[in-house]
């Protein structure tokens, strides 16, 4: 949880990684490295399974350094059917080093430093019938830094020197915003043949904190809109 690059999912709602070598058809080229596959909790048929979780963490630096989480989340249904809801609100504080002076956040991976999120996630599993299943879900991850702290350069040495200064004010702070919709249809037999099918749907903007670029200030932004 320091890289704006990895901010897209709630560590709860992780039930595994899988890190795939190789390309794929689906990522082609852009991954002849490999994949991170994150598989999300699913809901078990029976009873509403309900968990929550409350944490709070602090380096006694300041106060500014407190970091608190709260997680719920209610799933069940039958062997036909079974659908679970996730909902987890984040809010990150400071970062601060062993003497106690507030860190340079990391201008070019996006920092996470006084950060607020949110995450819902919702998937419903169908069983149509002995040899069909349809794998539905959603999320909506809206993560953005709300700070007063921004960067002081001075640009009069190489490199360049950069420090904490108070009374930050912009209309534009890192942000990332994801909206991510999927199917995925499995037929055991048709034909003669077993079927897989998917349909997903991904939109996601990641907005980066002014960056000194050589001789000028430049503030990047990363916009993705998947169909597949």
């Amino acid at each position: 949880a320091i890289s704006r690059y990895l901010d897209s999912i709630s560590m709860e709602n992780i039930e595994s990684i899988e890190v795939l070598s190789g390309a794929s058809a689906v990522y082609g080229g852009g991954a002849t490295g490999g994949i991170i596959n994150i598989k999300t909790k699913k809901s078990q048929a029976g009873e509403p399974q309900i968990t929550t979780s409350i944490q709070a963490t602090s380096g006694f630096q300041d106060e500014d350094d407190i970091s608190y989480k709260g997680h719920a989340s209610i799933g069940g249904g039958t062997e036909k059917i079974k659908s679970k809801l996730a909902v987890t609100y984040e809010q990150t504080g400071s970062f601060f080093d062993g003497s106690g002076k507030m860190l340079v956040p990391d201008t070019t991976q996006g920092s996470l430093q006084d950060n607020e999120t949110i995450d819902i996630l919702a998937s419903t599993q169908l069983q149509i019938d002995e040899k069909q299943t349809l794998d539905l879900s959603a999320q909506y991850y809206n993560s953005e830094q709300d700070t007063d702290y921004g960067i002081q350069y001075d640009l009069t040495t190489y490199p360049f020197g950069a420090e904490i200064s108070d009374g930050f004010e912009s209309d534009r702070q890192a942000s990332t915003e994801r909206q991510q919709y999927n199917a995925n249809y499995h037929n055991t037999e048709l034909f003669g043949h077993e079927v897989y099918a998917q349909l997903s749907h991904r939109t996601e903007e990641l907005s980066f904190i002014p960056f000194v670029y050589g001789t000028y200030f430049a503030a990047s932004e990363q916009s993705t809109h998947v169909t597949s």
